[in-house]
Formats: C-alpha cells, structure tokens, sequence
C-alpha cells in the first residue's frame, strides 16, 4: 500500500468512503478498511445462508478475483 495510496485513495472513493479531509495515508487505509468489511459482509449476506450450496471463505475470496 505505500507506493500507491493514492490509488488506494480513489478505491475508497469508488466504494463511496468519505475521505474529504482525510491525508491520502489515511484515504487509503479507509479502503482497506471498506474492502474488509465487504469480505466480512459476504457471509453476513441474507443469500449466503439460504443457498443450498455451503460456502466457504476461500469460495467467496475465489469469486472476488473472478469479478476484479
């Protein structure tokens, strides 16, 4: 992350983090921080439980890098 914060900035920007006001340091550690709680949110989702099909962490990681 610290050769390129400035990207990770506009990630955070993308996923719509408010880092008006915020050094691009800290700009970029918000989109970590948002990335993480999409991964988290994943299995929280309302669809995970109720499909037939158990899934695993490495399964929803696997779908990330297909969509990317």
């Amino acid at each position: 992350m610290p050769a390129v914060q400035e990207k990770y900035c506009n990630i955070a920007r993308a996923m719509v983090v408010n880092v008006d006001g915020l050094s691009v340091e800290e700009g970029a550690k918000a989109a970590v921080s948002a990335v993480k709680q999409l991964s988290k949110g994943a299995f929280a989702d309302f669809c995970t439980g109720g499909n037939p099909r158990e899934i695993t962490e490495k399964d929803i990681l696997e779908l990330y890098k297909i969509a990317y």
